[in-house]
């Protein structure tokens, strides 16, 4: 799982989202990718502005091209996983509430 986020300009960069519903379950030697791992982002615009304003994340895992609540131990691990990537990029992501995480960004950035 090489996923992170970024606020650029206030504009939301998501990288490595890849397919959202894949094929992978069941292929060996990819376990480390995680790839039965999905997020699902809900970002929220200011209207005049048009500025990034909130961006919640919420993990799900794929089984039998279904999605279904991870088990604690992978969403946290996802969190961690996001969160370390993310730093790298200026962002952080934190639990708000179980099964879901927040981005966090300085006010000012890349400017």
């Amino acid at each position: 799982m090489r996923r992170a986020s970024r606020v650029y300009h206030d504009r939301l960069i998501l990288y490595g989202c890849g397919d959202f519903l894949n094929d992978y379950e069941g292929i060996q030697g990819y376990e480390d990718y995680r790839g039965d791992l999905a997020l699902m982002y809900f970002a929220d615009i200011e209207s005049a502005s048009r500025d990034l304003a909130v961006v919640e994340i919420v993990p799900l895992q794929i089984r039998k091209f279904s999605f279904v609540r991870p088990s604690s131990p992978d969403i946290d691990w996802v969190r961690q996983t996001l969160d370390r990537e993310s730093r790298r990029l200026a962002t952080s992501v934190a639990a708000i509430s179980p099964g879901r995480f927040a981005l966090s960004w300085p006010a000012v950035q890349d400017r």
